[in-house]
């Protein structure tokens, strides 16, 4: 008589993280949101992503285009210092010398400009117009996501240079920490730029949390109606959308336990008290 035993179920992915968990002995948490890991390049990624968007973005009528004007008409001094700024290096002069916005709120370009302060959202919406408005990029935003439970992550208006060598993607960016600020167009990919940035995103306690970057967002395709600049409910439509989009984590082989935290004059340097 043959005999016969039961076919052997195989454990559920998340059966298998509880046992290997188990296993080390490690109690973790969660994070609320799950970072997608992407295995292709960087440029595959943008391009698809923004094909998936293409679909929303549509022709702007010459009645909106009127009503935009006339919005950022009514911002004293608005246009003079837009005209002004017609390279990023002189835009990110410009974010580094005005005050910096230390609350929560997701301001657009006009509530940032009225509030006469700007954080890295509301200053890369910014960068990204003025680069846009000079025909030197789209409007392209890319975010840095930091470990949820030790830093707040970082937003990047990004834009690429196309030189003999091939194309270069450089940064404007506003924060409080010297770090995070701009970077001049050396980047051969997305990748390159956002690992520049990894040595300096740390805590106040010089703890390094970069964890993952998001692909760069055509922020006039996520919002057609240009919210971002002039809309009165704020910008989230534009982080929800840099938090969406595909994004790409540290190496497989990354681990925080072998990281150097920054210590003395050199993270007294990268973290002005006055921030």
């Amino acid at each position: 008589m043959t005999a016969f035993t039961a076919a052997r179920i195989p454990p559920t992915p998340k059966a298998l993280k509880a046992a290997k968990a188990a296993k080390c002995g490690a109690t973790t948490t969660v994070p609320s949101r799950i970072v997608r890991k992407v295995a292709v390049k960087e440029a595959d990624v943008s391009k698809l992503w923004n094909s998936q968007r293409s679909g929303m973005s549509r022709r702007r009528s010459f009645a909106s285009m009127e009503h935009e004007y006339a919005e950022l008409s009514e911002l004293v001094g608005f246009f003079a210092v837009v005209r002004s700024l017609d390279t990023p290096e002189k835009i990110q002069a410009w974010l580094d010398k005005v005050p910096y916005y230390k609350g929560r709120n997701d301001y657009t370009v006009a509530q940032a400009w009225r509030l006469g302060r700007f954080d890295c959202s509301s200053g890369s919406l910014f960068a990204a117009y003025c680069l846009d408005y000079h025909g030197l990029s789209a409007p392209l935003l890319m975010g840095l996501d930091a470990d949820p439970q030790i830093d707040d992550g970082h937003m990047l208006a990004v834009y690429k240079v196309d030189t003999c060598g091939g194309s270069r993607w450089g940064a404007v960016s506003k924060s409080g920490y010297t770090g995070l600020r701009g970077r001049d167009p050396v980047y051969a990919s997305v990748r390159e730029l956002a690992m520049s940035y990894f040595e300096f995103h740390v805590n106040k306690k010089g703890v390094k949390s970069l964890r993952s970057f998001s692909s760069p967002v055509n922020i006039n395709k996520v919002d057609p109606n240009r919210e971002w600049l002039i809309g009165k409910g704020r910008s989230k439509m534009v982080t929800r959308a840099t938090n969406d989009c595909p994004h790409r984590c540290l190496p497989a082989y990354f681990r925080k336990a072998v990281l150097k935290p920054l210590k003395g004059a050199t993270l007294r340097s990268q973290v002005p008290s006055s921030h």
